[in-house]
């Protein structure tokens, strides 16, 4: 994610603060800070979202062959974030 005006900036730390607060997810070494999809519908004005990562929801599900998935969840995005995504 990455913030394209003021209110987006506001966004992204919000976002940041509540993953690592209350969105941890794993044990240990493994546990990395999340987000999910209602928060992020609540605080997506002002950012621009990639699919880079391969580890992310999209990449994920075409490596697994899940091409339907893939696209449902790409559409979901584009859907929120418009040009954005």
């Amino acid at each position: 994610m990455l913030a394209k005006n003021y209110t987006g900036y506001k966004n992204l730390v919000k976002l940041t603060t509540i993953s690592h607060l209350n969105g941890m997810r794993g044990r240990g070494i493994f546990s990395r800070p999340c987000i999910d999809k209602s928060i992020l519908t609540k605080y997506s004005d002002g950012l621009i979202v990639s699919t880079a990562c391969l580890g992310g929801e999209i990449p994920q599900a075409i490596l697994k062959g899940r091409l339907d998935v893939a696209e449902e969840i790409a559409i979901w995005y584009k859907k929120l974030f418009a040009d954005d995504f």
